[in-house]
């Protein structure tokens, strides 16, 4: 299942499923349903959103999330006020701040009886990093959100914002179709763009 948020939201197939966005309710009966979204911040709207994906409950039991360190300081602070428990994966600094899947499981295991993780952020190109995924990066983190059941949140903001000669974008839903059903119909995505970045997504 995708779904892009923002520009272009992107629901894929889970039949009767029900997503509630600025009170519309969809029902997915179709292979795609994608609509517009004019919010380029993080709003009540996707505070909501994160609030239904990651309920409320304390102890080993509590939500959690991986996010990127460094990362977007205001969406951490968003995280903070919905009651998340913050997981963080540090990024290496000596490969350009590269997503290592190895430091995903290093923070994934050491988070094990404090909190329950449910979802993996990814920024993507970073901020405020710049690095850019290859297909084989994203390929290796989808493999793991698949192996952990994890809800991945991919932020592609700034995905027109690659200075970098040697790496073009390449988003997480387009990677995610191509590797098959195995993939495609088991691991859940959400997309982000913004039109404070650009009119169109991938």
């Amino acid at each position: 299942m995708a779904l892009r948020v923002s520009t272009s939201l992107r629901l894929g197939k889970r039949a009767h499923q029900t997503i509630h966005w600025r009170r519309v309710c969809l029902s997915l009966e179709k292979e795609q349903i994608q609509m517009s979204h004019q919010e380029s911040h993080i709003g009540p709207e996707l505070q909501q959103f994160i609030s239904r994906l990651l309920p409320h409950e304390e102890g080993p039991s509590k939500a959690g999330i991986l996010i990127p360190v460094p990362g977007f300081a205001t969406f951490h602070s968003m995280l903070e006020t919905q009651g998340v428990e913050m997981v963080p994966y540090h990024l290496c600094e000596e490969e350009g701040w590269a997503l290592r899947v190895e430091d995903l499981r290093r923070a994934l295991q050491a988070s094990r009886g404090h909190c329950s993780p449910r979802a993996l952020y990814i920024m993507n190109p970073g901020n405020p990093t710049g690095y850019v995924q290859s297909k084989e990066s994203i390929e290796e983190v989808i493999r793991f959100a698949a192996e952990e059941n994890l809800f991945l949140l991919a932020d592609e903001v700034y995905q027109n914002n690659v200075y970098a000669v040697d790496r073009e974008f390449i988003s997480y839903k387009k990677v995610l179709s191509e590797m098959g059903p195995d993939y495609s119909d088991t691991v859940e995505l959400v997309s982000f763009n913004s039109v404070s970045k650009g009119f169109m997504g991938e």
